[in-house]
């Protein structure tokens, strides 16, 4: 009964801050409204239940309703319109990866939700002329948030390389590096991925080469063992 009422409170609440916006800055939600209210109904039911399609349905419902609504909000639809859906379904993929474990949702989550994230700033006046070079951080910042999650070594190397074709692709609109016919910017990019892929076959060779010291190690104990039985 208290979780009933706490559920319906917030249903009543959502409700009346709605009213009291729309008359303040006539915020038009339209029926985006609707689908919130039924997925925060969802959740309610969802966490006395525990029935996990409650929670998927839920959060069908919720997407729905924000992508109804932000577009629909001043000043902060103008920037979110495009990137909204990057956005949601990003989260929903997180969401389902902190639930499941899964490394491909945690992967499409974070890519996804780096991609709306970049748009967003891609949005604002004078940086859309600079978007590509966004995007490319933003992707790279993508895997960097894979690294924090789950602590795989290899998410660096192409982080690295985004960010840095990113940075060098921002700074080569604002500041045009050249010597001669040459530009230099694009000279360091290229230094850079030769840089990148010989550390990847000597780190390549360096692990085969520890694993067959390893093994031969283990020859020589098993070697040794034998002597010592007989």
């Amino acid at each position: 009964m208290k979780g009933s009422k706490i559920l319906f409170g917030s249903v009543f609440i959502l409700l009346g801050v709605y009213i009291i916006l729309n008359n303040i800055i006539e915020i038009n939600l339209g029926r985006g409204i609707l689908p919130i209210i039924l997925s925060i109904i969802l959740f309610g039911i969802y966490f006395k239940t525990k029935e996990k399609w409650l929670s998927t349905l839920g959060a069908f419902f919720l997407a729905l309703g924000i992508l109804q609504v932000i577009p629909n909000i001043p000043i902060i639809g103008n920037y979110l319109e495009d990137s909204i859906l990057y956005l949601i379904i990003g989260i929903l993929f997180l969401y389902y990866y902190h639930s499941r474990k899964k490394s491909v949702n945690l992967i499409l989550g974070a890519i996804l939700l780096w991609i709306g994230v970049g748009r967003v700033v891609a949005s604002i006046p004078n940086l859309d002329e600079i978007s590509w070079g966004i995007s490319l951080v933003s992707l790279g910042l993508a895997f960097v948030t894979i690294y924090f999650v789950r602590l795989r070594q290899w998410t660096l190397i192409p982080a690295g390389v985004l960010i840095v074709l990113g940075v060098l692709d921002i700074i080569n609109y604002y500041y045009d590096f050249r010597h001669g016919d040459m530009n230099i910017t694009t000279v360091l990019l290229a230094l850079l991925l030769i840089f990148f892929g010989i550390s990847m076959i000597f780190d390549k060779n360096k692990s085969v080469n520890d694993e067959n010291d390893a093994y031969e190690d283990e020859v020589v104990m098993d070697v040794e063992e034998e002597k010592e039985n007989q």
